[in-house]
């Protein structure tokens, strides 16, 4: 009884493993295939925003 008990826990720890390693890789390939885009990309695809803040009309009163 204790050898099954220490199989299937040891099962478990590669079944969770085994699912870690898959998911680092799907998540590699997503993330390469978002950043290879961006040197290709125009100029102003890079920029999070194209617009600056406004100036303050009013001076400061004190």
């Amino acid at each position: 009884m204790t050898e099954t008990v220490a199989t299937t826990t040891k099962n478990r720890w590669l079944i969770l493993l085994g699912g870690v390693l898959v998911q680092l890789a799907i998540g590699a390939v997503y993330a390469w295939s978002t950043f290879s885009k961006a040197p290709v990309a125009p100029e102003s695809a890079m920029h999070l925003t194209t617009w600056s803040r406004p100036s303050p009309s009013r001076s400061p009163s004190g």
